[in-house]
């Protein structure tokens, strides 16, 4: 509201304009006061003034009773008027009520006293009705950009008005049953979910709605088409200031494919762990066979280095053998060659 509330003030008879002013501008301050005593002059001063508020007589020459009414409004719907007049009857309020006027005095010394009361409760009304306009349609707009957004998403969303009936729901829900919006919401879940399933439904609906706290399961719905999906679905209480639950909002996520692609994934990963053993026990056996040879090829090279270095002395003693054995055939000596017989055979035992 500006500093000064502008006040314009349309009547033909001087002495009860007198009457108004002085209620409004001697006894009070706030009050700035424009007068017209005809159409013509009011008219021209709303089309080129704005004013708070309107005060207007109910018979002004050159109107038709509460014509002046049609002639503020079709200018601006938003300037409210106050019908001031001596004649006044009950038929009069009646009809300027239903005109569109705020308000009606009646022109007498007690009732012109009330004025800048009448006035300012006008005022402060008209504000009260533009906030709850803009809040109207604040939520109204909040509202639609809540379904655009509800009605865009995959995720299923309803809300539980108690725990076995539903309140809203968005469209993924309801194209999920093969229904409009309308279908579902304000109907019980027994009309929509199979008997198997209510039960235990109902029953974690009431558990949040007496627990007050939010759950989260995974369950089975059955679509339109009587297919089986699993569905992670969590349950929140919206409390009031007293701690009583308003409503349930639900949530629920198909998870059906994601529960296919973990457990494809998990037989994937139990195949893979089965190859890595099998690779595993193959690569131990071959690194067992590989030690093996390397022992092998070892114990053969010690083998052929020892036969080398016993060849040697072994074909000295041979040669040895044989010139003892070529003496003892021009000198006889028959124990001698017992002995260098045995030294021959051992000789050729070693080699082979």
């Amino acid at each position: 509201m500006n500093e000064y509330v502008h006040v314009l003030y349309i009547d033909d008879y001087p002495p009860d304009r007198e009457l108004v002013r002085d209620a409004l501008v001697k006894e009070h301050t706030h009050f700035k006061l424009t007068e017209a005593t005809s159409r013509i002059e009011f008219e021209e001063i709303l089309k080129h003034n704005s004013f708070d508020i309107v005060l207007s007589d109910f018979n002004i020459l050159g109107f038709e009773g509460l014509s002046v009414i049609d002639t503020v409004y079709a200018k601006d719907p938003s300037i409210p008027v106050i019908i001031v007049t001596g004649t006044g009857t009950e038929q009069i309020a009646v009809d300027a009520m239903k005109r569109g006027a705020y308000d009606y005095v009646i022109k007498t010394p007690y009732h012109i006293r009330r004025l800048p009361a009448t006035i300012n409760s006008t005022l402060k009304r008209k504000q009260l009705e533009e906030e709850n306009i803009q809040a109207h349609a604040d939520l109204l707009r909040k509202k639609a950009e809540q379904s655009v957004l509800l009605n865009t998403i995959d995720t299923h969303i309803w809300y539980l008005s108690d725990f076995e009936t539903y309140g809203m729901v968005n469209k993924a829900h309801a194209d999920f049953f093969g229904l409009n919006i309308s279908d579902i919401e304000y109907k019980r879940i027994g009309e929509l979910l199979p008997k198997k399933t209510i039960e235990s439904n109902i029953n974690r609906n009431q558990r949040v709605f007496n627990n007050k706290k939010e759950i989260r399961t995974e369950e089975i719905l059955y679509n339109c088409d009587g297919e089986k999906r699993l569905f992670e679905i969590t349950r929140t209480p919206k409390l009031d200031e007293n701690e009583i639950v308003e409503f349930v909002v639900c949530t629920g996520i198909d998870i059906t494919e994601r529960r296919k692609a973990e457990e494809e994934l998990k037989k994937y990963r139990n195949h893979l762990e089965e190859v890595i053993e099998e690779r595993t026990n193959d690569l131990r056996n071959a690194q067992e066979k590989l030690i093996t040879s390397e022992r092998l090829a070892v114990l053969g090279r010690l083998t052929g280095s020892i036969s080398h270095e016993l060849r040697n002395p072994l074909a000295i003693i041979d040669s040895s053998a044989y010139c003892l054995n070529k003496t003892f055939t021009d000198i006889p000596n028959p124990k001698a060659m017992i002995y260098v017989e045995r030294i021959k055979k051992q000789v050729v035992r070693s080699i082979a």
